[in-house]
């Protein structure tokens, strides 16, 4: 993976141009290669098949032949007024005659392959008869006493012999003895079939010109229509030792062949592919040289089309570090920018007039920070310094055995220790129901037994999380505004506990109605208790933090709901 990031270019412009070429140009050159050599393949495979089919055709044609040799040899022993005719003692016109009407007669019927074959039939006088008559006859009958002794010696009746070297090739013979029913042989008989005429004549007919050959078991060819056209050794020797019937030559030939076992012979036929699909290599490099034309377009454009792409961005980019440098002060010209472009510039500087804007902000919030901090730092010293009076009072109290007064001092310390930690926002419910005892503790003091106070709390929640001085101010609420105008009698209940994941706080009293305190003229300033811990509620919890009255008959109850947040101390416990 690391190595292949190497290669990767960090430009988004050689990025875009790198994978047009690898998604598209690539794919495409592929493309284009196999369908060429798909169709090429179609085509050749085609012609080998039609090249296949005309080998055994041609050599169906020479089977039938050779078969009507036999049966014309075979005809003329069984005849038997060529028998009376051939074995009369003495020669005269008229039985000559006779036999070379019957092999005028036998010779008809090998029609249309009777051009091809000729006869010589010599009774054992050495008389000939030679049907018809050509110089190939006058060649091949210096062979023919060799031959027929030959027969013979061995006992045998007939023999095939192509013809030797030294006569005119391309000649198929049968050589075959004559004899009565009794076994005395009468005459002799010749059939010769001129091969390489035939093979000649017989490929021009067909509908795929090539060169024919005729191949025998040692792989020497004894008949070929072009005596200049020589098989590729190659392909020679995979012929005798292949079954395969289809070949093809590096120099774009198709040879295609098939056995004739009856003669141990190979009938070859060799077709150019390029005399009919034309010069294969010309259109190939023609093919290749217009498509690498069109890639070579194809890529000077792309490299263009993205270079304008990403033109915008590279200035986007160099206008930014300049905006950095300068602070933000730096807008790209609109007017030198249309379409997509234009829209992302203008994004551009709406973002930097944007910046521009909270970048002010953010210096003019920081001065009111500043200005509130030290508000804050200078508020603390006031209960700093109260704290320390306090502790002056409680200890001379102390000395004078005032006892009421050193409690209402400790309970009054805790309160004033608990406002000097403001960086807590929250704190153990366990810890702010001890700030909850010293504030009612001052309050009784105060107020004698005018109210009563009841506590309710969920066993378990002492390690739950609240607001700091959230308690009080409820009770203060209620002190003020239900229990001031009440001579005794007074009740203030406190109500904590858990509903649905969220920690509830109640505090009801059975004071005046808030309607008739809240109008009277007597009070000196308005309250900020409950307004100050419902905004608190809404920093800390936002829609999850509320605070609600509802009027009671009599009295007024406050309920307060935020999630309930465990500490550490009861993780596992169930909470």
């Amino acid at each position: 993976m690391f190595r292949l990031k190497k290669w990767i270019p960090n430009k988004l412009k050689y990025r875009l141009f790198f994978a047009f070429l690898l998604l598209i140009v690539t794919p495409f050159t592929f493309l284009q290669i196999y369908n060429y050599n798909k169709m090429e393949n179609t085509i050749i495979n085609r012609l080998q098949k039609q090249n296949q089919t005309q080998v055994n055709l041609l050599k169906s044609n020479l089977e039938d032949i050779r078969f009507a040799m036999l049966q014309r040899y075979l005809e003329f022993e069984k005849d038997e007024e060529m028998t009376g005719l051939l074995t009369l003692a003495d020669s005269n016109p008229e039985r000559d005659e006779k036999i070379m009407g019957r092999i005028a007669a036998s010779s008809s019927k090998l029609v249309p392959q009777n051009e091809f074959v000729s006869y010589t039939l010599q009774d054992m006088k050495g008389k000939s008869f030679k049907f018809p008559l050509t110089n190939l006859q006058q060649e091949q009958d210096l062979d023919m006493p060799s031959v027929f002794a030959n027969l013979e010696e061995k006992g045998t009746l007939s023999t095939w012999k192509m013809n030797s070297i030294g006569f005119r090739g391309g000649t198929l013979s049968l050589y075959a003895i004559l004899q009565t029913q009794s076994g005395d042989p009468y005459a002799r008989i010749r059939l010769t079939f001129d091969v390489e005429t035939w093979l000649q004549r017989s490929t021009k007919n067909l509908l795929i010109q090539g060169e024919a050959f005729i191949m025998d078991s040692s792989g020497v060819v004894v008949v070929q229509t072009n005596q200049g056209m020589q098989l590729p050794p190659t392909i020679n020797n995979n012929i005798i030792r292949s079954d395969s019937s289809m070949h093809r030559s590096k120099d774009m030939k198709i040879i295609n062949s098939t056995p004739i076992p009856s003669l141990q012979w190979t009938m070859i036929s060799m077709v150019s592919m390029e005399s009919y699909i034309g010069d294969i290599s010309a259109i190939k490099r023609s093919i290749f040289a217009t498509f690498g034309v069109f890639v070579l377009i194809f890529i000077v454009m792309t490299f263009v089309i993205s270079s304008a792409m990403t033109r915008p961005l590279q200035v986007l980019q160099m206008k930014m570090s300049e905006m950095v440098r300068k602070n933000f002060n730096t807008l790209l010209p609109e007017h030198k920018y249309v379409g997509e472009s234009l829209e992302l510039v203008r994004t551009f500087n709406n973002l930097v007039k944007d910046i521009r804007s909270l970048i002010q902000r953010l210096r003019v919030e920081e001065r009111q920070k500043e200005a509130v901090r030290f508000q804050m730092l200078v508020a603390q010293m006031n209960p700093h310094f109260l704290l320390n009076t306090l502790n002056m009072i409680k200890f001379q109290a102390m000395d004078k055995d005032q006892k009421e007064i050193t409690e209402v001092c400790v309970a009054l310390g805790k309160l004033l220790e608990q406002s000097l930690c403001s960086e807590k926002e929250l704190i153990f419910l366990k810890d702010e129901l001890e700030l909850l005892h010293a504030y009612i503790y001052i309050q009784s003091i105060r107020y004698e037994d005018m109210f009563a106070i009841q506590l309710e709390v969920e066993t378990q929640l002492d390690y739950v999380l609240v607001p700091q001085l959230t308690l009080q101010p409820l009770v203060e609420n209620a002190i003020l505004h239900g229990m001031m105008y009440r001579s005794s009698g007074g009740l203030i209940q406190i109500s904590i506990f858990c509903r649905e994941n969220k920690l509830v706080v109640e505090v009801a009293d059975n004071g005046l109605n808030p309607d008739s305190s809240l109008n009277r003229n007597d009070r000196k300033r308005k309250g900020i208790g409950l307004a100050n811990l419902k905004e608190r509620l809404e920093l800390l919890f936002r829609q999850e933090g509320k605070l609600e009255l509802v009027p009671l008959q009599p009295g007024m109850l406050v309920r307060i709901e935020f999630p309930l947040l465990i500490s550490n101390p009861y993780r596992g416990e169930g909470l």
